[in-house]
């Protein structure tokens, strides 16, 4: 979970949207603050990414480039290097 202040700081801002100023960002936080424990808001959402992969690429002069494969493999990661 993220720390209080952070949720506090994302369920006060009008994300991407202009505001009037920083002083009316910190009063927004501080008056949920008084109110405590923030609620989610209802148009909040998100995923759960439980991958069985993930390939680094990191590139390399003549296309000679670095790629390594990180598979899961039981409680674990095996960790393979692959071709450019």
């Amino acid at each position: 979970m993220r720390p209080l202040g952070a949720r506090l700081s994302a369920a006060a801002s009008p994300q991407s949207r202009p505001v009037e100023s920083r002083e009316w960002l910190e009063r927004r936080v501080a008056e949920l603050g008084e109110q405590g424990e923030p609620a989610r808001p209802e148009w909040w959402g998100g995923y759960r990414l439980a991958p069985d992969a993930w390939e680094f690429w990191q590139h390399g002069d003549d296309r000679l480039h670095d790629r390594f494969r990180y598979r899961r493999e039981g409680e674990g990661w095996a960790i393979e290097r692959l071709g450019p």
